[in-house]
């Protein structure tokens, strides 16, 4: 995982901040939740709020694989971390957790 892109996600989660996130598949517009040392490397936890690529997409939580990821935006835009069904305290992130908000 490239440095940049690792500490850009990071001050997104800290700070609170909106993420533009393209992929290999598609764009998204995030709010960062959890980053993480999932059982295929790296990945981010985020509450997509918009898919540019796909605007009829419901918003809703998805996991992504940092290595599939090519480019992180953070946008100037806030969020509160409040949302329904976030569980950093769920078993499969013990011990594996390396920034949340």
């Amino acid at each position: 995982m490239p440095i940049e892109m690792e500490a850009s996600i990071r001050q997104a989660i800290v700070d609170h901040n909106l993420l533009r996130v393209v992929s290999r598949w598609r764009e998204h517009v995030v709010e960062p939740y959890l980053l993480y040392r999932g059982e295929a490397g790296f990945a981010l936890l985020a509450y997509e709020i918009e898919r540019p690529s796909h605007p009829s997409a419901p918003p809703g939580w998805v996991e992504m694989r940092l290595s599939c990821i090519q480019v992180v935006r953070p946008l100037p835009e806030h969020f509160e971390p409040n949302r329904p069904g976030y569980e950093p305290g769920h078993r499969r992130y013990w011990g594996r957790i390396i920034c949340q908000c």
